[in-house]
């Protein structure tokens, strides 16, 4: 089981978006945080030896293997994410949600993490999703503050957006699905 570096009421919020789905992939699972949390989740990282190893520019999986998709920082990594929205097109049934987190303030910039290759706002992650005619469920911006993950989501989330008025955002989130 991966160690939870994300606190609980963190990963349920992110859950709560795959409510209907029965099989879910995490592309970039990194530790596992996500996969592991309930057992419906398939994890795969392209350094992993826990999960399935590959790449997210060539997904592993049979054409539509998943109800759902979490694709948390991991496209911004590619040159080209448009070939990550196709593979994701590709293995994600009709009507399958996908979720993408995208860092954004300090921790998008090269300087801050050098693997980062392609950096989106709103409207370019809009943009490329759209081409591969994924329906834009919702896309916004979160805003996180020391302490919030202490908080119930709740509190939390109503006083992050309230605080998007004066911080820049920590990133961008799309919430698509695939008709």
């Amino acid at each position: 089981m991966a160690e939870l570096n994300y606190p609980k009421n963190e990963i349920e919020y992110y859950w709560s978006f795959f409510d209907k789905c029965k099989i879910i992939l995490d592309v970039g699972c990194g530790t596992g945080w996500f996969t592991e949390f309930k057992n419906i989740a398939i994890g795969m990282d392209i350094y992993t030896k826990r999960f399935i190893r590959g790449d997210v520019r060539k997904l592993p999986f049979k054409k539509t293997s998943f109800d759902g998709i979490f694709a948390s920082h991991i496209i911004e990594h590619t040159k080209n994410p448009s070939v990550c929205i196709k593979e994701f097109k590709r293995v994600l049934k009709k009507k399958g949600i996908l979720l993408i987190r995208i860092p954004q303030g300090k921790y998008k910039y090269p300087e801050s993490d050098p693997t980062h290759k392609y950096m989106f706002t709103k409207e370019s992650l809009e943009k490329i999703v759209k081409k591969e005619n994924f329906k834009i469920l919702s896309i916004w911006q979160r805003y996180q503050f020391k302490g919030m993950y202490k908080l119930p989501s709740k509190i939390a989330l109503p006083i992050s957006f309230f605080l998007g008025n004066f911080l820049e955002p920590t990133e961008i989130l799309l919430l698509a699905s695939y008709d």
